[in-house]
């Protein structure tokens, strides 16, 4: 998918895709606009991968995204996209087989809070979180985001972190 806006129902939003295995979202706003939140079933996916996609919900519930065999997170951001929004949602993955973790973003900060709802089940993952600078650009969020995305692995056996500023 690329380059729309999504919006989400109101009622309870559950998603299941039994048979996806890769998925690849560029250049899309998800408006979840209800108080439960986005849940995103995803039982055979390997992959997971987005490029300046923006979650924006009205209430603080925000997005799971249940993943089981779940090998491969990529997120990327550039400082065009939608990011600074004060209604950004947090992205939940429950996923128990990662082994690698990318974070790429541009602007100064983190975009989404993203959190594992179990990090030792990413003991065997490989985290890369790379954070560039755009003209002067700084995030308030950013430290707090970042160190929230740290304490995710925690775990992991390899983790490279490069950072342009990051205050905590």
């Amino acid at each position: 998918m690329c380059g729309c806006a999504i919006k989400v129902p109101t009622i309870k939003s559950k998603f299941y895709f039994k048979s996806l295995k890769h998925l690849k979202l560029w250049d899309i706003i998800f408006n979840i606009d209800n108080s439960l939140g986005l849940n995103l079933n995803l039982p055979l996916l390997k992959t997971f991968e987005t490029e300046n996609c923006t979650w924006l919900c009205t209430k603080n519930e925000g997005v799971t995204i249940e993943v089981p065999l779940l090998e491969s997170v990529n997120i990327g951001q550039d400082y065009n996209c939608v990011s600074r929004e004060p209604h950004s949602c947090t992205i939940k993955f429950s996923a128990s087989c990662m082994t690698d973790f990318t974070y790429c973003g541009y602007g100064g900060g983190i975009s989404q809070p993203i959190v594992l709802s179990n990090p030792s089940a990413a003991c065997n993952a490989s985290a890369n979180i790379t954070l560039y600078r755009y003209h002067g650009s700084y995030v308030q969020e950013t430290g707090s985001r970042v160190c929230l995305l740290l304490k995710q692995f925690s775990q992991v056996k390899y983790i490279k972190f490069h950072g342009a500023e990051v205050i905590i």
